[in-house]
């Protein structure tokens, strides 16, 4: 007994002490969940685990007692200092009831509910697969709507793009009044940017209820990969475009952003 207490010890020591912590996020299946969003409580700098939930940290510049978070918008958000960290990380479902609208497709016309905005001639927004970090969750704009929608198409542009893979998620979420977000997905929709040497128009299918009400709308980049002098270049426009850091939001100097509209039905 004491021979394995030595060595459990000795274990955890050389687990805390090492430079990269390496693990994977599941749920309470054990199944892994894809894209998690992690990083360093009350540091800008976030990260974002793989397709199979596998993720690795640099936390030689931070405290033993410095926190990991870990969130998903299908999950409960989970916090673990790093010298309790274990490699298997468990998250919680966020088991939420989303308000059903009821719309009549055969009455209703497709309408805008968020403009693309006016584009800025020249400027682009580029993204590579250089580094593992960025130092925001994701990039998008408010919409205040005065009716129930259904929100149901993405129309967006790029201009070029020789990477291998490029997937963005698209997130939706109610600003409560204490200014928390409530998310709007039943499921991640996730958006491909396939290459392409020329500018490109593509429009994702989909369906979100948005109930009347402030609403956040971003992109989230969960995967860029391809070599080191690969990019995706994506036009700028000026949309009161936002950045956020976890918990917090930051106006885009001019309000420029990303150009993309959302369509959607009114409910009557």
């Amino acid at each position: 007994m004491k021979k394995l207490f030595i060595i459990t010890f000795l274990s955890c020591i050389q687990l805390i002490t090492a430079q990269t912590l390496k693990g994977i996020v599941v749920n309470e299946h054990n199944e892994y969940i894809e894209y998690v969003d992690f990083g360093i409580v009350g540091k800008e700098k976030s990260f974002t685990s793989d397709s199979k939930g596998l993720f690795s940290i640099d936390v030689s510049s931070y405290k033993p007692t410095d926190s990991l978070y870990f969130t998903h918008f299908n999950f409960h958000r989970k916090s673990i200092a790093i010298k309790d960290f274990t490699k298997t990380i468990t998250l919680k479902e966020n088991a939420f009831e989303l308000t059903p609208i009821v719309i009549d497709v055969n009455k209703s016309k497709l309408k805008t509910i968020k403009s693309k905005g006016m584009k800025v001639p020249g400027a682009t927004a580029s993204f590579s697969s250089i580094g593992e970090a960025s130092d925001f969750f994701g990039m998008g704009d408010f919409v205040t709507l005065k009716h129930d929608y259904v929100a149901k198409e993405l129309h967006t542009q790029y201009l070029f793009n020789n990477l291998k893979q490029v997937v963005f998620r698209l997130n939706f979420y109610k600003v409560e009044k204490n200014n928390a977000l409530t998310p709007l997905n039943e499921k991640p929709i996730y958006i491909n940017f396939e290459p392409t040497k020329r500018k490109k128009d593509l429009v994702e299918q989909f369906s979100v209820n948005l109930p009347k009400g402030k609403i956040w709308i971003e992109f989230d980049i969960v995967e860029v990969a391809g070599n080191e002098s690969a990019k995706i270049h994506f036009p700028i426009s000026l949309s009161g475009g936002w950045i956020r850091y976890d918990r917090r939001f930051e106006k885009i100097p001019m309000g420029m952003g990303l150009s993309f509209e959302i369509k959607g039905y009114k409910a009557e």
